[in-house]
């Protein structure tokens, strides 16, 4: 008898392409709805496998993507508006926000810049009026208001200046 060697590999390509001719039958049949809950299972029986996740709105616009790694968002994930307007972009690692996340308004314009660690705003936040202009900003220390913040006049003047501490966990106007 010779012996049988099985590739994994193969099986798990072949595997993956099959799910995937399935899910591409079942959207051509059924609504966007089906192709979802097959989507989510596969996701859920997919353990270990890094791929792709795409969402979208009924009316078949993307709402959005990302990468999944044993179920959890990892790397780079974007979200839009129904317009097709990006309106949010960041990095996850293990389903925690890290790193520089940015939201948008749906005219494109900035809306909110901050930075996190580990899941938690760490660093400084910066928040937009829809005209562009800064409307606060400040620093967070383990998703904590910590330091000055300051708010805007949609002018530019000063509207307020808080001060937090996050030793004491108190606020000083």
């Amino acid at each position: 008898k010779l012996p049988i060697k099985k590739c994994s590999t193969c099986c798990l390509t072949w595997c993956i392409k099959t799910i995937k001719t399935i899910l591409e039958i079942v959207y051509k049949i059924f609504n966007m709805k089906s192709k979802f809950i097959l989507l989510f299972f596969f996701i859920s029986i997919s353990n270990g496998i890094s791929q792709e996740q795409k969402e979208y709105y009924e009316d078949g616009q993307l709402k959005s993507v990302g990468v999944l790694k044993d179920g959890k968002k990892h790397g780079i994930w974007k979200k839009y508006y129904e317009t097709g307007q990006i309106k949010e972009y960041g990095m996850f690692l293990k389903d925690k926000k890290e790193g520089e996340f940015k939201s948008y308004y749906e005219n494109g314009q900035l809306y909110i810049l901050e930075n996190y660690q580990n899941g938690k705003e760490n660093g400084e936040s910066k928040f937009y009026y829809e005209n562009g202009k800064l409307q606060g900003k400040g620093e967070f220390l383990n998703g904590k208001e910590t330091g000055e913040w300051k708010q805007y006049y949609n002018s530019g003047s000063i509207k307020s200046i808080l001060k937090y501490d996050v030793k004491t966990d108190t606020q000083d106007v």
